[in-house]
């Protein structure tokens, strides 16, 4: 648990901020109960788009929605 850093293969070559999150472990029974329960699913989602929304406030970085419904990430001192 808590903050890694070190060059995970699935993120080299990423020219950009990024995270490897690793949620559960489904051969262990009870986070896979968990895992089963729509509000479980929820709650995990609600963290991650908070800690990232927190992220890229820090940053100053703002995501805006373009003409065609595509996000745009834009720095917000622009």
């Amino acid at each position: 648990a808590g903050i890694k850093i070190a060059p995970f293969v699935v993120l080299l070559g990423v020219n950009a901020p990024s995270v490897l999150v690793e949620i559960s472990c489904i051969t262990n029974k009870a986070e896979e109960v968990k895992l089963d329960l729509p509000s479980y699913r929820k709650k995990i989602t609600s963290y991650l788009e908070e800690g990232i929304t927190t992220y890229l406030t820090q940053r100053h970085i703002q995501v805006v929605k373009g003409d065609n419904n595509d996000d745009k990430v834009r720095n917000g001192s622009s």
